[in-house]
């Protein structure tokens, strides 16, 4: 996500149906080459985050700029496991 501008941010997630997610909000260079992410050395910014949830909320203040809002099924990786489906809602109060 990009913000035109600083401001208060609220961010909510909610799996609707499926497992449990990893949450967490990074800067874009962190994710140079998504391909290549090692998930052990990724930087959180400003330890806003979650593991293994269904629900994330936060709000607080952030600058003006690029963020990532990354979502991860640690699931999906078995054949058995249905597919998520996710709630994302982001506001921006400038």
């Amino acid at each position: 996500m990009t913000l035109p501008n600083a401001g208060i941010v609220n961010i909510e997630v909610r799996v609707v149906r499926g497992n449990s997610i990893d949450a967490f909000l990074t800067t874009p260079d962190q994710f140079e080459n998504p391909k290549k992410v090692e998930w052990n050395s990724l930087k959180i910014y400003r330890d806003i985050g979650t593991t293994g949830t269904k629900m994330f909320s936060w709000t607080g203040r952030l600058g003006q700029g690029g963020f990532y809002l990354v979502l991860r099924d640690m699931t999906v990786a078995i054949p058995t496991t249905p597919t998520s489906d996710i709630s994302v809602k982001v506001l921006l109060d400038p």
